[in-house]
């Protein structure tokens, strides 16, 4: 990255972080903060699917087992969440009948808003373009579910049990994203790997930018 992105990228992701550590920690915003994690991890589980069948189509025993890893991932955290959810009365939401934006949300249509919808479907994505951005995105998630895993109040037993489960989804993107960043290696040369990550990285600088006006207009809460 130029100095002008690394320089977004430091304030984007600061600002980030002090967003989502105080939406999880209100509340109000609270139960809109844990409705929106789970639609992300559960909106994930078909497409990851699609790409496993891909993988043993095509002979990726490595990729495929990673796949089957990151499904039943997927599956745990979504199930931790909706439980969370209905414990505090909240309903959950089947993503599949919403419109594709309300599933995917603004900042992934951002991230992903050079590349034709068509050449993102399992059947049709390049490997090093899945590898490179979901990378990004693993590492990222990861460090959210500690900001919120810190936030979380500790006077009642059911956001102490949801700290400890932050954790453990944070550390099981942290594999997501080591597996992601060994595919790109297995695939690219050391300096390819370099500028694939750093594309992606620039990518979601400017996806969190172009977004900024959203959480403007809610009074600086995009989980409200």
């Amino acid at each position: 990255m130029d100095l002008k992105t690394k320089i977004l990228h430091f304030w984007a992701t600061g600002a980030s972080a002090y967003i989502l550590a105080r939406s999880i920690r209100d509340s109000s915003t609270r139960p809109n903060v844990l409705k929106r994690f789970h639609l992300s991890e559960s909106n994930a589980i078909l497409y990851l699917q699609d790409l496993k069948e891909r993988a043993m189509r095509e002979g990726e025993g490595w990729l495929e087992e990673q796949l089957e890893h990151h499904i039943a991932d997927k599956v745990k955290h979504s199930q931790m969440l909706a439980r969370t959810l209905k414990l505090v009365g909240q309903e959950v939401v089947d993503c599949e009948t919403l419109p594709v934006e309300e599933q995917v949300g603004s900042l992934f249509i951002e991230y992903f808003k050079e590349y034709p919808r068509q050449t993102l479907t399992p059947p049709n994505i390049d490997w090093i373009v899945f590898a490179g951005s979901t990378y990004i995105l693993e590492v990222d998630s990861s460090k959210e579910y500690l900001y919120m895993a810190k936030a979380l109040p500790e006077n009642e037993l059911i956001w102490r049990g949801l700290k400890s489960e932050f954790i453990e989804i944070s550390q099981d993107k942290k594999r997501h994203a080591n597996y992601c960043h060994e595919m790109l290696t297995l695939r690219l040369p050391l300096e390819k790997v370099e500028s694939t990550v750093e594309y992606w990285r620039t990518q979601k600088t400017k996806a969190l930018w172009s977004v900024a006006g959203q959480v403007i207009s809610k009074g600086g809460n995009i989980f409200s």
